[in-house]
């Protein structure tokens, strides 16, 4: 059986995509092609087809270039024959869905729920995304979803999807982490050489803006200069070089450390050297209150305690795994106590550390959703 995964805003290499759902499809015993609009690649890896291209960022902001993306995707699609397309976005799911309307042997249309839509697309584009606008793509989300045949969503976006489509053809597959990227490393704790981490897209509405101004409180109020370790890319240029002068103007007090974006399988590793994580979302859209992330699991995984933001549903992981401190994210005094409490109580590091990743081991690891994964294909086959 032949499965395609298609997306046009993720890389063919994304955690969830490759490394988790192609990866556990293909060991499952199904053909598995990702197609993707983000990259120019047309090879095999790991058994796994990738087929994608890449229109120029310059091309794509005029908007009369959106419809080439589109046909191409939609072109490549149609070529692959698959029996199942699995849908990461939902412009995809539109194009899957003409193509199950043209084919004479009707294609499996899986959609899985990445983000919050369209308040995603709102967040991007305000203001010029209009009221209409809004509840137009409102309207086009419920009914496309309704004429899939399963729909997968992450934790906290599933009632909805249970409105528009029915219990039965919704199913939550959240994404935790494969136990074999993450390897557990207890950093021997070392005052003069306290290093905070982040791993994930850098932007303020990620909190970065407010761990650096933390981390500066902090190692003012206990004489030290703690490192600032982030590993990932900006989307916003400004706001790089907002952080680089605050940090340039503190450099007393905070070492600022940017090596750029990091492979998957390797974050794990280039975690090893931090004492502690953040995860410190602001309170800006419900993109970021109603959703957990991804480096969450994969800190837990990696055996270091999280510092994170007190909305439900991270508070409620955290504080069931006895793994971190939930604090306000937007309150920097807040921030940098809870920083200042594993300075001074090093044990808990460790700890914490430790809590986090039993609890990945028992728990929140990705063999339990494979299971779940493959024996949805299975159903929808049968």
């Amino acid at each position: 059986m032949k499965v395609c995964l298609v997306t046009s805003s993720h890389s063919p290499f994304d955690d969830r995509v490759f490394y988790k759902e192609a990866r556990s499809l293909k060991n499952a015993g199904y053909d598995v092609t990702i197609i993707c609009s983000t990259l120019n690649y047309n090879s095999q890896v790991e058994g796994i087809n990738i087929k994608g291209f890449k229109i120029h960022d310059l091309l794509l902001r005029l908007k009369i270039c959106k419809p080439l993306e589109y046909f191409r995707l939609f072109w490549l699609c149609l070529k692959e024959q698959a029996n199942i397309y699995h849908c990461c976005t939902f412009n995809v799911l539109f194009i899957c869905w003409i193509l199950k309307l043209i084919r004479q042997t009707k294609p499996i249309l899986v959609n899985e729920v990445f983000d919050w839509y369209p308040e995603t697309y709102l967040c991007k584009n305000y203001p010029i995304l209009t009221p209409l606008e809004m509840k137009l793509r409102k309207y086009l989300d419920k009914k496309l979803n309704q004429r899939a045949d399963l729909i997968i969503t992450h934790e906290g976006k599933r009632e909805r999807y249970v409105e528009y489509a029915g219990y039965n053809k919704t199913a939550l597959i959240p994404e935790y982490p494969p136990l074999a990227l993450f390897t557990i490393s207890h950093k021997r704790f070392v005052p003069s050489n306290f290093v905070l981490g982040y791993a994930g897209g850098l932007s303020f509405a990620r909190g970065i803006n407010k761990l650096a101004e933390s981390a500066v409180i902090f190692s003012k109020r206990n004489s030290v200069k703690s490192t600032l370790l982030l590993l990932g890319n900006f989307s916003s240029k400004r706001e790089r070089k907002k952080l680089k002068k605050f940090c340039e103007n503190n450099r007393e007090f905070i070492d600022l450390q940017l090596p750029g974006f990091v492979p998957h399988p390797e974050v794990s590793s280039r975690l090893k050297d931090v004492d502690i994580c953040f995860v410190l979302w602001q309170p800006v859209h419900i993109m970021y209150t109603q959703a957990i992330p991804i480096k969450l699991y994969e800190y837990m995984a990696s055996g270091k305690p999280v510092i994170a933001s007190n909305f439900e549903l991270i508070q409620s992981i955290v504080e069931s795994a006895t793994c971190g401190i939930c604090v306000d994210p937007t309150d920097v005094e807040a921030i940098a106590k809870a920083i200042e409490f594993y300075f001074k109580n090093p044990e808990r590091i460790s700890i914490d550390g430790k809590n986090g990743r039993s609890m990945i081991e028992k728990k929140y690891n990705w063999s339990i959703c494979e299971d779940k994964l493959v024996k949805l294909y299975k159903q929808l086959l049968e």
